[in-house]
């Protein structure tokens, strides 16, 4: 089981984005917003894309103000310094750095930064959250096993209890034979 489709496929164009869609799509936002519903706006600016498809599009290129040019070698000390503190949670890095979006930053970090970083012998520590993460994930439980354990130690216990009435009964059903095959004095 996945999550409902975003859309019905059937009709819909995949594969690059034309100049003229780019227009419609960037025109359509500068009337209305960007916050009147991804799913609607495709029908609603005379596009044949999915609503996600649209979303992306914007975010990822044709947003003003994104910084479609080569990585400032400050900005490269900045993805390595919130790498080390931030992990791997690129949202929040490419939040801190102007005009840049997290599809950019995670894909500039694995295709170039972390090579470069590599190949000067400063790859950076993996940040200490994660590791943490990982060494609570072996000492302790999560939730949902601890109630699992739970749900199981619960359902012993009532099948011992159970068992033990099934017993008494029968050891009660045993005794009542024996009198009743005992005879009457």
């Amino acid at each position: 089981m996945g999550r409902k489709p975003c859309c019905s496929k059937e009709g819909l164009k995949k594969g690059s984005w034309t100049k003229k869609e780019d227009l419609l799509l960037t025109e359509y936002i500068k009337d209305f917003g960007e916050g009147t519903g991804w799913r609607s706006l495709p029908k609603k600016a005379g596009l044949l894309r999915c609503g996600k498809s649209c979303r992306l599009r914007w975010v990822n290129y044709l947003k003003p103000g994104l910084n479609r040019g080569t990585f400032t070698p400050e900005e490269d000390d900045l993805i390595v310094r919130l790498y080390t503190l931030l992990g791997s949670r690129w949202s929040l890095i490419a939040g801190r750095i102007s005009g840049r979006t997290d599809n950019d930053v995670k894909n500039y970090w694995n295709t170039s930064l972390l090579k470069k970083l590599k190949g000067q012998g400063n790859e950076p520590q993996k940040h200490k959250s994660q590791e943490k993460k990982r060494r609570r994930k072996k000492e302790k439980p999560n939730v949902s096993s601890q109630i699992n354990q739970k749900n199981n130690d619960e359902n012993k216990t009532r099948r011992r209890k159970k068992e033990k009435i099934v017993e008494k009964h029968n050891i009660e059903d045993e005794v009542a034979t024996k009198i009743e095959e005992q005879p009457h004095t």
